[in-house]
């Protein structure tokens, strides 16, 4: 298994399709704790799992609330996964 380098908060935030702001807002909330050291997202898949765990979209605009409907919406009727390795990036 091929460990990944840590990414910056503005990476991260390109991964998420947030702003860095909201990055850094989860940080210091501790919305994201486990998977961030010294400034920078050692644990993708991690921060990815704290991220959706912790964050409520009940406030945000509703453009936001939309988007996140829509992935919801597409992640549901994605196809199971087949069996074998795991894809070398991370979803978004």
């Amino acid at each position: 298994m091929r460990l990944r380098p840590p990414l910056a908060v503005r990476a991260y935030a390109r991964h998420c399709g947030v702003s860095h702001v909201a990055v850094l807002n989860a940080v210091k909330s501790g919305r994201l704790r486990e998977s961030v050291r010294g400034g920078k997202v050692v644990d993708v898949a991690l921060a990815d799992r704290e991220w959706t765990r912790n964050t409520s979209y009940s406030e945000a605009p509703i453009a936001i609330q939309e988007r996140e409907a829509a992935r919801e919406l597409a992640a549901s009727r994605a196809p199971a996964p087949t069996p074998g390795p795991a894809p070398d990036r991370c979803a978004p």
